[in-house]
């Protein structure tokens, strides 16, 4: 009798044992996931970084207020871009970036569109400048979606598991972000993005 309760203890502390690692390595790779999507997003928002440079380097000298403004919102992004440390965000930078990254589209999509409706008098790399501009801010919003996505589920699991692997876990300060270009052009058809 001795045996059977000394292996049913031994039994039952191995398989508490086990789900507590299975849901530790579970909540690892939801992390590593969000990891993965912050890192991929801030590599598409240093790329439109260089595209901006380019476009800047493009426009004439009549066109100082928009080099200016161009210069200036992708400027305070890239610094925003800088200061957040994809391993383990602050809250106060992913709503800082958030900001900027609005503030960007805000400014670059006016422009953009203004000179997207007179092609006929722009210089092929200007409009390629254009074009690629356009497409990294759809990029740039398929990545946050997909940011969003893997924080919420990453939330999801933290909160739908029990309170002593909380306890066990370290959470980091993963938050969606909400940069809703409502100026952009293609923003009618990108996907709502959630709020933290």
């Amino acid at each position: 009798m001795g045996y059977v309760i000394l292996t049913v203890m031994v039994g039952g502390t191995f398989a508490v044992g086990w789900w507590l690692r299975q849901i530790n390595r579970s909540l690892n790779d939801l992390r590593n996931r969000c990891r993965k999507q912050l890192s991929d997003l801030l590599e598409h928002i240093e790329q439109r970084h260089l595209i901006l440079s380019h476009l800047q380097d493009q426009l004439g000298d009549s066109e100082d207020v928009d080099r200016s403004r161009i210069q200036r919102a992708s400027d305070r992004t890239q610094k925003a871009v800088d200061r957040v440390n994809s391993a383990a965000p602050k809250p106060a930078d992913l709503t800082r970036l958030a900001d900027r990254l609005r503030e960007s589209f805000v400014a670059t999509d006016e422009i953009v569109e203004r000179y997207d409706k007179s092609k006929t008098n722009l210089s092929d790399s200007f409009v390629g400048c254009l074009e690629g501009t356009k497409a990294s801010s759809r990029q740039i919003v398929e990545s946050i979606a997909t940011y969003n996505s893997s924080v919420i589920t990453y939330r999801v699991y933290v909160n739908s598991t029990t309170a002593i692997s909380r306890r066990i876990h370290t959470i980091a300060e993963y938050r969606e972000l909400d940069i809703n270009p409502t100026h952009s052009s293609d923003s009618a058809n990108a996907p709502p993005l959630r709020t933290a």
